[in-house]
């Protein structure tokens, strides 16, 4: 829904815009879920790829966290294979047949290469928490949170900041969580924020 911009897009031919509004349809008869057939849902990453690289006029990044927790509901209410079959889908056409997309980054638990899910897609490079290569990359280090405190003249809030969001290790790097490190950080008052914005 944050891409409705691309309906006006002097660059999207006639059917681009209406594969766009495919993947916005809105069943209006009193669930006011998304209504799509399947053969849509499995491709709508790609299309929406696809039609932001022609808008941007660059690749695209795909970045999908949690894969996985779909997986782990499917099992527990017994439609796992069905979730399978889904995924594999959507994944293989938006990570593996897919032009328009520059690279792309999925974060969950289970490990990538055991998973049957994957089976589509070639040469993946994996990274498990005990890794190094970017273990600093998956939250905001120390020196972050201090700078970012301080930027917002909330210096003094360092202490509990550390004892309730510094628990994340990833390789060797102790990391805060940036979600709930923004998400405090953004409910002081007003005065002492200078335009720090979350994300919807």
């Amino acid at each position: 829904m944050r891409f409705q911009f691309l309906l006006d897009d002097n660059r999207l031919t006639k059917r681009e815009k209406e594969q766009y509004k495919q993947l916005v349809c809105v069943d209006t008869s009193g669930t006011e879920s998304f209504r799509m057939p399947d053969s849509v849902l499995m491709g709508s990453l790609k299309v929406l790829s696809m039609l932001l690289e022609k808008h941007y006029g660059q690749k695209v990044i795909v970045l999908i966290d949690e894969y996985d927790v779909p997986l782990a509901k499917a099992n527990e209410q017994h439609y796992y294979d069905k979730m399978v079959l889904l995924i594999r889908n959507m994944f293989e056409q938006v990570l593996k047949t897919n032009d328009s997309l520059y690279f792309a980054v999925l974060t969950g638990y289970l490990r990538v290469s055991k998973e049957s899910i994957f089976t589509g897609l070639n040469n993946p490079t994996i990274f498990s928490i005990t890794d190094e290569d970017c273990d600093s990359c998956f939250g905001f280090t120390d020196e972050e949170v201090r700078n970012m405190l301080s930027y917002y003249d909330l210096s003094d809030k360092y202490d509990t900041i550390k004892e309730w969001y510094d628990g994340y290790r990833f390789g060797d790097a102790d990391v805060y969580c940036p979600w709930d490190v923004v998400n405090y950080v953004s409910q002081k008052p007003r005065s002492k924020l200078r335009g720090i914005k979350l994300a919807a």
